[in-house]
């Protein structure tokens, strides 16, 4: 790990099904729904790696907590996000590899490691509750008379 970036990576059955769905939808709403569902997928990776440094004998007062799924703007992938410490300790990062005078204690990739598998099943049934949710309130406004130009368009109306 001498750059000090770590990068995982997961393939999902059906998305070129989603990619579908979602390239009808409004662009910003998409990405919205992306993200929205993929962090709430990282949540037990995020538990998991806090559990991981705070076990280690690196965590002192708050670099667990900092520990966050970021959105990462400015990204030409619709939904790119960062796993990892944030803030003031932007410096945990050199935790999972460890440096010259010190160790690695990996948090993260042990994090993902145990994740893995329930990530992608996650993430499949939040975007299916989502995607859901989003089509009965779109009925609903539909019903009431109150759909904004976007939907009325994606429904071709």
């Amino acid at each position: 790990m001498a750059s000090g970036s770590l990068e995982f990576k997961f393939d999902v059955k059906g998305i070129k099904e989603l990619d579908k769905v979602l390239s009808q939808l409004p662009r910003g709403t998409s990405r919205t729904i992306l993200r929205q569902t993929i962090k709430k997928s990282l949540r037990p990776v995020v538990k998991d790696a806090r559990a991981f440094l705070r076990a280690s004998d690196w965590d002192s007062a708050g670099a667990a907590k900092s520990i966050k799924s970021k959105t990462i703007k400015g990204s030409r992938v619709p939904a790119a996000l960062a796993l990892g410490p944030s803030g003031d300790w932007w410096y945990a990062k050199f935790f999972e590899g460890g440096f010259r005078s010190r160790r690695a204690e990996p948090f993260l990739r042990p994090a993902w490691n145990k994740n893995k598998d329930n990530l992608t099943k996650d993430f499949s049934k939040s975007m299916w509750f989502v995607l859901n949710r989003l089509s009965k309130r779109l009925v609903k406004q539909a019903y009431a008379g109150k759909l904004s130009g976007s939907a009325r368009k994606v429904l071709g109306i």
